[in-house]
């Protein structure tokens, strides 16, 4: 990718990220965490056998979207990737939720707190975002505190299937509303 091409996708930055919109081109980096078991035992998805499991799902990403903004965040000092942060806005509810994977290597560093705080800033000034919903599975509770470190509180229990093995994920819904 070229820089010029890395500014158009540039969405924000946080004291030790870059967050810019996920194109096909990053699905090796991707891979780190969506390719690991441990990162997405909790996912909508099974983990991908290999990288180019990850394309056709990349492909199929505007990174031009104001309603689908998906980013990818790489760590400033060294350049690495460190997951991905999703928002995603529903105009029936006027609400925007999110969801993120972070590389193992990366978990417990803070960086989930801190992209999902830069986006939820970017997309109230851009869109005027003022009320924010995600879900975590019963037993990953390190989710949960992150959505409390980002201001949401419990709302209501929940579930959500898992769209490659089937398996139903039990779940508590976090909300903002501003």
């Amino acid at each position: 990718m070229t820089p010029q091409q890395e500014q158009q996708l540039f969405v924000t930055e946080t004291p030790r990220l870059t967050l810019r919109r996920i194109v096909p081109e990053d699905y090796l980096e991707a891979f780190a965490w969506r390719g690991d078991p441990r990162v997405c035992k909790y996912m909508a998805h099974a983990a991908a056998k290999q990288p180019e499991d990850f394309l056709p799902w990349l492909r199929q990403q505007d990174p031009t979207s104001d309603q689908r903004i998906i980013c990818i965040l790489h760590e400033k000092s060294d350049g690495h990737a460190v997951g991905n942060v999703g928002f995603f806005y529903h105009p029936e509810e006027d609400m925007w939720s999110f969801a993120y994977n972070i590389r193992y290597e990366d978990w417990n560093k803070g960086y989930t707190t801190e992209a999902v705080q830069a986006l939820m800033e970017y997309v109230r000034k851009q869109y005027g975002a003022h009320t924010f919903e995600a879900e975590h599975a019963i037993g990953n509770d390190a989710s949960g505190s992150v959505m409390e470190k980002c201001g949401l509180s419990y709302h209501h229990d929940s579930e959500y299937r898992n769209k490659d093995t089937g398996q139903v994920f039990p779940s508590k819904v976090y909300r903002l509303e501003e």
